[in-house]
């Protein structure tokens, strides 16, 4: 669905409450942790969610983006726009199959859409849980862990995210996401990238994991910083719609005068 199939069915359906709205701006969670960040910290080039989902969104250069290849030269607009990665579908070509483990498999298989969404189930707080118990339970059959015993973490999510102390994979793979992705952009001046999702603000040692493996992976001359964006969807998405008002009032203003 477009954004602009979004925006008519959004207000037909509130209009079904008698209640009258204008549709400004519509918009998901990454790029409403980069503008709420943004609003705060204008370094902030980078978005990210790790929560239950999990998926990231950046400032790229109009001149990379192919498919508007001739179209923005002349517009007179900014030459950048957010890109929105969706990469929980990283993966889902094979490339990542030198780090899939046959735990991976197992959740996937189970999952209620298998062979997509890879990097995803790799990392979100919805897999986390259950990809431990997975490999307790086989450890448990094996007799090394629990004396054998296994019944107890042998049914399915038995074992949530809540209960995972440390798990170093989720925050190296989304830690080298990142520090791709800050490499790509090589910008001269340290960038802020703006997180939020319920694994970064309550595990407690994924923000520690992370900012190491990106520290680990980044160039040299790349500069960064981590920056928490509580309810960046919800702020971001305020921010954005208030910015818009102000234009299409100022378009108004500009139409009235000259006309």
């Amino acid at each position: 669905m477009s954004s602009y199939d979004s925006e008519i069915v959004t207000q037909k359906r509130v209009l079904m409450k008698d209640v009258e709205i204008d549709v400004m701006a519509i918009l998901n969670d990454t790029v409403g942790t980069l503008m709420a960040c943004a609003f705060k910290e204008n370094s902030c080039q980078m978005g990210v969610i790790v929560g239950t989902g999990t998926n990231a969104c950046y400032m790229e250069k109009l001149q990379n983006v192919h498919k508007l290849k001739g179209e923005w030269e002349t517009d007179g607009l900014p030459d950048e726009m957010i890109i929105n990665m969706e990469w929980g579908a990283f993966g889902d070509d094979g490339c990542l199959a030198s780090v899939y483990t046959d735990y991976d498999k197992e959740i996937d298989q189970k999952s209620i859409n298998p062979k997509k969404h890879l990097f995803e189930k790799m990392i979100s707080g919805m897999y986390m849980g259950e990809l431990v118990r997975i490999i307790l339970e086989r450890l448990a059959r094996k007799g090394v862990l629990f004396k054998g015993e296994y019944l107890a973490i042998s049914k399915r999510e038995c074992f949530t995210t809540k209960h995972v102390s440390e798990v170093e994979t989720a925050a190296h793979l989304v830690g080298a996401a990142i520090a791709q992705v800050l490499n790509r952009m090589n910008r001269p001046y340290r960038v802020t990238v703006g997180v939020d999702g319920s694994v970064y603000r309550f595990h407690p040692f994924f923000k520690r994991l992370l900012d190491r493996k990106i520290g680990d992976l980044i160039n040299k001359e790349v500069k960064y910083q981590l920056m928490l964006s509580k309810d960046g969807s919800g702020i971001g998405a305020a921010v954005v719609a208030a910015v818009a008002t102000r234009i299409k009032r100022e378009i108004t203003s500009r139409s009235e005068k000259t006309g």
